[in-house]
């Protein structure tokens, strides 16, 4: 087994996404919950915007939605980039 050393923050992802899993999985009425707090990779938040890749690349790059680093993979929480979408329309 390997030693991986990790940041503060790709841990506290890590064990967020666990523990919301698990609580979807024991109750029903947390699955909601959770689903605001949900991890999307890039392709997903493409999706959900209704635009390429390219365009989400970019939107990161300007600091128009707020996204982490997990090693040299990228996620974003859905609920972020949903509340990002309102502050850019105000």
């Amino acid at each position: 087994m390997a030693l991986v050393i990790i940041e503060l923050l790709e841990l506290q992802l890590i064990i967020e996404a666990a523990v919301d899993k698990a609580f979807a999985k024991s109750n029903p009425k947390c699955a909601e919950v959770s689903q605001s707090t949900k991890l999307l990779n890039i392709d997903e938040v493409a999706d959900l915007l209704q635009v390429s890749v390219s365009s989400v690349n970019i939107y990161k790059k300007q600091g128009l939605i707020p996204f982490y680093r997990i090693g040299r993979r990228v996620f974003f929480k859905e609920a972020e980039v949903l509340e990002s979408l309102t502050k850019i329309n105000k």
